[in-house]
């Protein structure tokens, strides 16, 4: 209900850029008209809104949005079970590199940590690792706590697909402490892969042991 109202206000925006011919407020609309479809599982859909904005954002020389829109489109191919795999990857690449130039932190941030789920889901452990951890190393520097404790989820599960128990451990203890701190509903889900690892470790008592070592040390570790 609620997406539907969204699209049927995205809808009504769009209308009204377009009739004040304002190519940077149709690019945002068609943006957000293209996520919203993305949600909705309308893939096909969502890669013409996105293209649309694309296109809207070019018009208006509107870099920063360029990048974003390029970075959206790049989740819609790996979100799409039939999508094109390298072609989410030139459009994260592209989003990347149209982020840095135009000095945006938070969109090359956000490009890192999908070009990370990417190569995680290719089960390509190495490349997702390095982008996971630059992710975390930029969203440190933004001291945006939320971007920060996913990285450290993210990177928590490719240490567990590589086996290695105690580092996944580690990375799951911050993390889940650090989402009980800022109030996040992914505690839960940090919790539970803790959970699962710990019952790897050996001895038994890794976790109380894991506990016991501050949360600074633990990040910085």
């Amino acid at each position: 209900h609620q997406l539907e109202a969204a699209r049927t206000a995205g809808a009504d925006t769009l209308r009204l850029f377009e009739e004040l011919d304002d190519p940077r407020g149709q690019g945002q609309a068609e943006n957000l008209l293209g996520l919203i479809a993305k949600r909705t599982g309308d893939f096909e859909q969502a890669r013409q809104h996105l293209q649309a904005a694309l296109a809207h954002f070019r018009n208006a020389a509107d870099h920063r949005s360029l990048s974003i829109a390029r970075i959206n489109l790049g989740t819609v191919e790996y979100d799409d079970e039939n999508g094109d795999l390298i072609e989410s990857n030139r459009q994260l690449q592209e989003g990347l590199a149209g982020a840095r130039e135009n000095g945006d932190d938070r969109g090359a941030a956000e490009a890192l940590n999908n070009l990370g789920v990417l190569a995680h889901k290719q089960m390509q452990l190495a490349e997702a690792w390095k982008w996971y951890q630059e992710a975390l190393g930029l969203q440190r520097k933004l001291r945006n706590s939320y971007g920060a404790t996913l990285a450290l989820t993210n990177l928590g599960e490719i240490a567990e697909l590589k086996g290695d128990h105690t580092l996944a451990a580690r990375l799951f203890v911050a993390a889940q402490s650090l989402f009980n701190l800022i109030g996040s509903p992914y505690e839960h889900y940090a919790a539970d892969k803790l959970r699962h690892v710990v019952a790897g470790l050996e001895p038994p008592d890794g976790k109380e042991r894991l506990r016991d070592i501050p949360l600074d040390e633990i990040i910085e570790w």
